[in-house]
């Protein structure tokens, strides 16, 4: 098997039949990934993710007690 760099992977194209759509916290896609260049491909977008899925639940959670 081929050893990828991240820059390789980084403009990888995935196939269609192998690969899937991530999407943002509020449902936006950010990428059309595939199990071989998902880490790379979405490594910029983690922090970001994961702090508006923490806003978006504390704000559902906030609502639903008020």
């Amino acid at each position: 098997m081929m050893k990828y760099t991240d820059s390789m992977l980084s403009r990888h194209f995935c196939d269609r039949d192998e690969g899937w759509q991530e999407c943002g916290a509020y449902g936006i896609p950010i990428a059309f990934v595939c199990e071989i260049c998902v880490d790379v491909k979405m490594r910029p977008y983690r922090e970001f993710m994961l702090k508006n899925i923490k806003s978006a639940d504390a704000e559902k959670e906030y609502n639903n007690e008020h």
